[in-house]
């Protein structure tokens, strides 16, 4: 599940709107929301994020990141340790995106988008 504080006036993001998040391609999702995607380390629900939505598996983002960085485009998202600890950040900072496996998720985050 992608999430979002529960205080953002976002209902929904598509598959595209998450790559352009978490590959930095823009800065602010809209004039009026600015996200900040927050990433997992190396886990499963990470994997699964990556290969479902962003096309990529994590040898491909590895090289993606290694480019962007080289180049002076962009770093990377902050990584946080787990499902807990990303709804922890997304629960207390209204600017922040993360993903998180269906069984953490509670009233603390909203829900913006499925990983199927």
């Amino acid at each position: 599940m992608v999430i979002v504080n529960p205080k953002v006036n976002i209902a929904a993001l598509t598959k595209t709107d998450l790559a352009d998040i978490f590959l930095k391609k823009i800065g602010s999702y809209s004039k009026d929301e600015k996200l900040t995607p927050i990433d997992q380390k190396p886990n499963e629900v990470r994997t699964h994020f990556y290969e479902k939505i962003l096309g990529k598996s994590d040898a491909e983002m590895k090289a993606y990141w290694s480019r962007e960085i080289f180049t002076g485009h962009a770093y990377p998202p902050h990584s946080e340790e787990g499902d807990l600890s990303v709804k922890e950040s997304v629960s207390n900072n209204p600017t922040y995106v993360g993903y998180i496996d269906s069984t953490v998720v509670d009233e603390k985050v909203k829900v913006v988008a499925h990983v199927d």
